[in-house]
């Protein structure tokens, strides 16, 4: 199980806690009617089908997270919940044609679940107020979701990447390292974050002394040139799994890697992303060498999971959800 797939399987339990905020269920009338069970549709926008990381762990933790709340007396009595989920294959604009599709079903939809890509949870944020839904995400970080206003109906089990600044400054300090180089993928999830660590770098007496990003277009061979030519050998990389077989295979060809060179990146890299390499036919690198130059690289990220064993709200502690799981 890959962290990101643990971290969303403990955080739908949470997620699905929500739902008893839906005015559906503040009927007591229906609650003691005695009549069959209400139920209430719940839809799941997962990106399940990715040539790079996808979200098929969170499924079972759903599944999971749906039967729990059914089969208890305490939480939605006389309700029965039901996740009707699609796959977003990580597309914002697949997404909204699909979210579209699902407003049209018999069954009302009260609540829509989505995670895995800020893109899409931006996408799906933008139009599920106008259908009067609650929207909650399990891993979209984006510190454009945090906007109120924007986004009303939105809310999320976990932090907004924008926190993630100062655990990168406390890294830079107990190595005493004074000088950086910034490479990211230019969008929603990490525009915000690189403008704070830009200004948080400054008042700490950090250096900048590359800045570069890129986009879908990009082969990364002159960022990563750019980098080398100013002699960076602290880089920051934020970026998705899909950008990392091609930014470890620009590495290895300028030779900014070995014992000399450290890389930070994004957590969320599966354990053998360079295997990916068969799946982009733009790269002129073999998985070997994307493993090379990736090898001893530095992540940064939250507790994903309850270190104590203390029992939550499920019922169970972390060490009894991970055997079930």
């Amino acid at each position: 199980m890959y962290y990101w797939e643990g971290y969303s399987s403990i955080s739908i339990l949470r997620i699905m806690m929500l739902v008893m905020l839906l005015p559906v269920l503040t009927n007591s009338a229906e609650i003691q009617s005695g009549y069959k069970k209400k139920t209430i549709a719940i839809s799941g926008f997962l990106p399940i089908h990715q040539n790079h990381w996808d979200a098929s762990g969170t499924l079972p933790a759903l599944e999971m997270a749906i039967l729990d709340i059914n089969q208890r007396l305490d939480i939605l009595p006389n309700h029965s919940l039901q996740l009707i989920w699609t796959d977003t294959k990580g597309s914002p604009s697949y997404a909204l044609s699909r979210f579209f599709n699902t407003t049209r079903l018999k069954d009302k939809i009260y609540m829509v679940i989505s995670g895995g890509y800020s893109e899409v949870a931006v996408a799906l944020g933008l139009v599920t107020p106008s259908f009067g839904l609650l929207q909650v995400s399990y891993a979209s970080v984006s510190h454009e979701l945090s906007d109120r206003e924007k986004f009303p109906n939105f809310f999320r089990t976990c932090p907004d990447l924008i926190h993630i600044t100062l655990p990168f400054l406390a890294v830079l300090r107990h190595f005493n390292w004074t000088s950086v180089a910034l490479l990211h993928r230019i969008s929603v999830t990490f525009d915000t974050v690189v403008e704070v660590l830009i200004h948080e770098f400054r008042e700490s007496n950090i250096t900048i002394i590359a800045n570069e990003q890129f986009s879908d277009k990009s082969s990364l061979s002159r960022e990563i040139e750019s980098i080398t030519e100013n002699r960076a050998k602290i880089i920051i990389a934020l970026i998705h799994e899909g950008d990392a077989v091609k930014v470890f295979c620009q590495a290895y060809h300028h030779g900014a890697y070995g014992k000399e060179y450290v890389w930070i990146v994004t957590s969320w890299l599966s354990e053998r992303f360079w295997s990916n390499v068969i799946n982009t036919t733009s790269i002129n690198c073999t998985a070997d060498q994307v493993r090379q130059a990736a090898q001893n690289f530095l992540t940064v990220d939250y507790a994903l999971l309850e270190h104590r064993n203390v029992t939550t709200f499920s019922g169970m502690t972390h060490h009894q959800f991970q055997d079930r799981y």
